[in-house]
């Protein structure tokens, strides 16, 4: 497998706006088990608390779905999860809006490309376009629908017209199936890929060119304008749909593996040399390894670590330089992370993300044949909304320490005077706080 063969997407919005159910039915679709939200804790609460991680297999493309919490108490996961794609899809609710969730995700999203997938569109009291002019108003011309939906009395989504690879969806069964283009939006339809193909052609001069002579581009052509304009973050297409019924999924599908950029293709990734100062890796099939580990995960089943792998390749025999604790370290076992159930792979190839179960230390601290400068490190972005720091001080935070028991408060505590049994005492030294991620 190479970097075309991987697309890497993160899934962000509000809670409750549908990402998790979302993500299973693009699983569902492409024939993977449904795994996300499988801790105890998610299925108690009806939420996700944790970034979760699960590859689907589309028309022979590796698609890395990772599934992001909406919950603001979890957005360190969402963070991790932007940093190891190069997509996000902002999933938004028709009938909430402009959500603070959705609005929220885009800041902290950068310079990233994004894709919005309004959702719900088949629920009461849901409106499409309330939603989408809602998303239009806040984020300006790089909103650019490039969908059509056709919709019953009550306002519900009932078919979807793709306009960029020119098919249409209906939901028939409780379950969405290709159809013909309803006659009734025929010239609606002609119309809108029209500026479709004009918004496409001024992205590159060459497809103006051709747009010019012939007022005509292909399906490819369209997809290949607006792919770099997603890249450059001018465009952000808008579909909409309804993970319920999957009306709307296989579209996605299709818009991922057309517009969204594959791994070599994105800017290179900054980290530091033994010395300590700054270079740029770039994504690259080959040369010296490099991988950065956005996220490790601590359960009853042992520790493991998420990675993507920046150039070269990992296999499980390597042994690698960690800059983070100076240590040359020995991989374990390579997997496909798939929620609760792993696959084992012999290896990770650039662009990919996998996992590694175990890392042992070597005794030597030398990079052994790997250079030192091979190991992106990098600590995680913070958000570009983030709230200033409050002029005033906060109150100190006070923590529990241990001391010994007098022997002169043994009979109020019921306690021995012979005991040693500590009791909790308070310190007003603060405790110390830091953050910071694990990176290769």
């Amino acid at each position: 497998m190479s970097a075309k063969d991987v697309r890497n997407i993160v899934l962000l919005g509000h809670g409750g706006s549908g990402k998790t159910r979302l993500a299973e039915n693009m699983l569902a679709m492409t024939g993977a088990p449904a795994v996300l939200d499988y801790d105890a804790e998610e299925k108690k609460r009806g939420i996700s608390i944790s970034l979760a991680t699960a590859p689907a297999t589309y028309k022979n493309v590796k698609i890395n779905i990772l599934d992001a919490p909406g919950n603001f108490d979890f957005a360190g996961e969402a963070l991790s999860g932007i940093r190891a794609a190069e997509c996000a899809v902002l999933v938004c609710g028709a009938k909430d809006g402009l959500s603070v969730g959705a609005e929220r995700a885009w800041k902290m999203l950068g310079k990233k490309p994004r894709m919005i997938f309004i959702n719900r569109t088949d629920e009461d009291n849901s409106n499409y376009q309330t939603c989408f002019d809602a998303l239009k108003a806040k984020f300006g011309t790089a909103v650019a629908p490039i969908v059509a939906p056709v919709m019953d009395g009550a306002g519900h989504v009932t078919e979807i017209v793709d306009l960029l690879h020119n098919k249409a969806y209906e939901v028939k069964g409780g379950k969405a199936a290709a159809c013909a283009i309803p006659a009734s939006v025929k010239d609606e339809v002609e119309t809108l890929r029209a500026e479709l193909m004009e918004a496409a052609a001024g992205a590159d001069e060459e497809l103006m060119e051709k747009f010019f002579e012939t007022m005509e581009l292909s399906n490819e052509e369209i997809a290949k304008g607006l792919k770099l304009g997603v890249h450059d973050g001018s465009v952000a297409p808008v579909l909409c749909g309804s993970a319920a019924t999957g009306l709307g999924v296989e579209m996605l599908l299709e818009c991922v593996l057309d517009l969204v950029p594959i791994a070599t293709d994105m800017p290179a990734e900054a980290a530091k040399t033994e010395g300590g100062d700054d270079v740029e890796v770039k994504f690259d099939e080959s040369g010296a390894t490099a991988a950065i580990v956005f996220k490790t995960i601590s359960d009853q089943y042992g520790k493991y670590s998420l990675v993507k792998v920046v150039r070269g390749k990992i296999t499980g025999d390597m042994s690698l330089y960690n800059p983070t604790t100076g240590n040359t370290e020995k991989l374990g076992r390579l997997y496909t992370i798939k929620g609760q159930k792993n696959e084992e792979v012999k290896e990770i190839c650039c662009g990919d993300i996998g996992a590694i179960a175990k890392m042992d230390r070597v005794k030597t601290n030398s990079p052994s044949a790997i250079p030192r400068t091979s190991w992106c490190s990098r600590r995680l972005p913070s958000p570009s909304h983030a709230t200033p720091a409050p002029s005033h001080p906060r109150p100190a935070v006070r923590r529990i320490s241990w001391a010994p028991v007098s022997t002169a408060s043994t009979r109020r505590t019921r306690r021995s005077a012979f005991s040693t049994t500590p009791r909790r005492t308070r310190s007003s030294s603060p405790a110390p706080a830091t953050s910071k991620s694990t990176c290769w």
